[in-house]
């Protein structure tokens, strides 16, 4: 719902966009007792920030629309490099620093209380800045070549025998990449909120919780959407240029 209607009510907005339910259940909201009231209503009765729940139901839509995969299939090499820059890149770009302020929040609130938080913003510091060199590296170098590849049908000068080479150093870096966020997973028991904890608290394992998804995604949509159109891509280059060497052996 690109713009939820206040005038609905919970039964009626549920019913257009099922994964609500899962959301208001987070809130503390039972859809089922909830069903006659508005929105408006719920969050007045519970002492719910409206803007906030209007936010994240717009992230609920943002996510049925860009995990169909049917859509993205579609795309060829460049869209899918706007894509990936206008919407996993972005998205990084803004979540990482509001993650670290959440970070900075909820150790002045719950430092105390819970030690591991300052271990935990170390852990999130290498990741964010991995995840940020990351990106700028594919914005800068591997993605500046797949376009080439694109525009120019040949293949551009890479200093590598394959394209899959070139690809598989961004491979690796992926791969420590995901390390670091199994290890913030592990030490926070799976962004497990302690019944006790401060809003600070909660707003910032509800975060690393998204952001995990969101990265998650984000490597999908490269690793099994893009990369294989790139490669499909060299393939069909090399392919006439294997005829032409047959036609005329030396």
């Amino acid at each position: 719902m690109a713009s939820t209607d206040l005038n609905k009510t919970i039964a009626e907005l549920v019913g257009a966009d099922p994964p609500l339910i899962g959301l208001l259940q987070k809130w503390n909201v039972d859809p089922r007792f909830a069903a006659n009231l508005t929105l408006t209503e719920v969050c007045a009765m519970h002492g719910l920030n409206l803007q906030e729940l209007l936010n994240q139901i717009e992230t609920i839509d943002r996510d049925a629309k860009f995990l169909d995969e049917g859509l993205l299939g579609n795309y060829n090499v460049p869209e899918l490099v706007g894509y990936i820059l206008y919407t996993h890149h972005a998205y990084m770009d803004r979540e990482l620093p509001h993650l670290e302020r959440l970070m900075g929040e909820a150790l002045m609130v719950d430092g105390a209380r819970y030690p591991a938080l300052g271990p935990l913003v170390t852990l999130f510091k290498d990741f964010k800045d991995s995840v940020e060199w990351h990106m700028r590296e594919e914005e800068n170098h591997l993605f500046p070549f797949f376009l080439s590849l694109a525009s120019s049908r040949a293949l551009p000068a890479h200093g590598f025998t394959t394209v899959e080479n070139f690809i598989q150093i961004f491979r690796s870096e992926e791969e420590n990449i995901q390390a670091n966020l199994e290890s913030l997973r592990q030490m926070t028991h799976g962004f497990y909120v302690p019944p006790e904890a401060g809003q600070a608290f909660r707003d910032l394992f509800y975060a690393l919780s998204r952001m995990e998804f969101e990265f998650h995604r984000h490597m999908h949509d490269e690793n099994f959407v893009l990369l294989p159109k790139v490669l499909e891509l060299e393939r069909k280059i090399m392919e006439p240029s294997k005829e032409t060497s047959t036609l005329n052996p030396r």
